[in-house]
């Protein structure tokens, strides 16, 4: 779903990426004033006939009308889990927001490795340090390469880069009874860019009496003044669900599970 807050009508272009930065489609999208609009990434990927599994969005207004943020975007992912349905909201945000260049996020009740995914928007190689602090953890720390353009899922609360994780295969997987629950978590993320130029969303799991559930992980810069959504990282999508955005203007990573 996406929302426009200006008192006129507007029209803006909804774009998708594949996981190599290549468009597959472009649908521009008129809003009334005052209004707000759902549509799904999976109609969007069937109108691109694309069978990607991976990749990012942008939604530009128009800049000939629109001066400030007044279109903003959220995702809603919805799908099924072992014990109950599964829902995770993401929000975007404005590319090149200035700020402090520091992410943060927080958590509780944590069963296994928290997710984040990365998005480098520089048109410049950097690296981005994610450090950890679990309350029956402990704390770690590891470095992520990004090459221009590039991004990267990874395993949140580890002090080195795990090759054979998979986002699908481990990250989606709900944890064991067996698992330790890490408690409270804090996650902060670095980049050696330019502030605003990288990007980070994650999901976890959490311990619930009704079974695993999955949380979502949206990051803050506390340099960030009034905070408004333009921009999208990362995240796990159904493309058979549909998937909406109510708050626009922005970059971010998407998957989909076939």
């Amino acid at each position: 779903m996406a929302v426009n807050e200006l008192t006129f009508a507007v029209s803006a272009d909804v774009v998708l990426f594949d996981r190599n930065g290549v468009q597959i489609v472009s649908k521009t999208v008129n809003f009334p004033p005052h209004s707000q609009l759902a549509f799904a990434v999976a109609e969007l990927l069937r109108l691109g006939n694309s069978a990607e599994t991976m990749g990012s969005v942008e939604i530009h207004a128009d800049p000939a009308k629109v001066y400030t943020m007044a279109i903003a975007a959220q995702l809603s992912i919805t799908g099924s889990g072992i014990n109950a349905g599964q829902h995770i909201e993401e929000e975007f945000v404005m590319l090149g927001m200035k700020g402090s260049g520091v992410l943060h996020s927080a958590g509780t009740a944590l069963a296994g490795q928290p997710v984040v995914a990365l998005k480098n928007t520089s048109a410049a190689a950097q690296t981005a340090t994610i450090s950890c602090l679990a309350e029956n953890a402990g704390a770690t720390q590891q470095q992520v390469p990004l090459g221009a353009g590039g991004f990267a899922f990874v395993q949140a609360c580890s002090n080195s880069v795990n090759p054979a994780f998979s986002v699908v295969g481990n990250g989606l997987a709900a944890p064991t009874a067996a698992q330790a629950n890490l408690g409270a978590f804090g996650l902060s993320i670095a980049g050696t860019g330019t502030p605003g130029t990288l990007t980070a969303f994650g999901f976890a799991w959490r311990t619930t009496t009704r079974g695993p559930m999955l949380s979502s992980q949206n990051f803050l810069d506390a340099g960030w003044r009034g905070r408004r959504t333009s921009s999208s990282r990362a995240f796990p999508l159904e493309r058979q669900q549909p998937c909406r955005a109510p708050h626009l203007r922005l970059r971010r990573r998407w998957r989909t599970s076939a």
